[in-house]
């Protein structure tokens, strides 16, 4: 499911920061550095410690955008190539 109303990923990234509700959100991040306002927004919903929890999947991530995190991130190895099925969810755990 797309974020309602974006076309950009600062703006799906500022719906995710507003949104009152849990959330798991898939994020297929384009090639190349994300601008400063992106990088911003990504480090506010990593040290958020609000009661809403959010989760963001960065799907595709390069190495460098990842090591401006420190430890704030949590980093998953997978092949996408490799894998013939989109991730969905089943009984609450994410099934690849």
């Amino acid at each position: 499911m797309r974020v309602p109303g974006c076309t950009r990923l600062g703006d799906a990234l500022r719906y995710i920061l507003q949104s009152l509700h849990f959330g798991v959100y898939l994020l297929d991040m384009p090639a190349g550095v994300p601008s400063a306002t992106d990088g911003a927004l990504l480090r506010q919903l990593a040290k958020a410690q609000t009661g809403h929890v959010r989760r963001v999947v960065l799907l595709g991530a390069s190495a460098s955008l990842l090591a401006t995190f420190d430890d704030d991130i949590v980093r998953v190895d997978a092949d996408r190539g490799a894998r013939a099925v989109m991730p969905r969810l089943r009984d609450g755990r994410w099934v690849v």
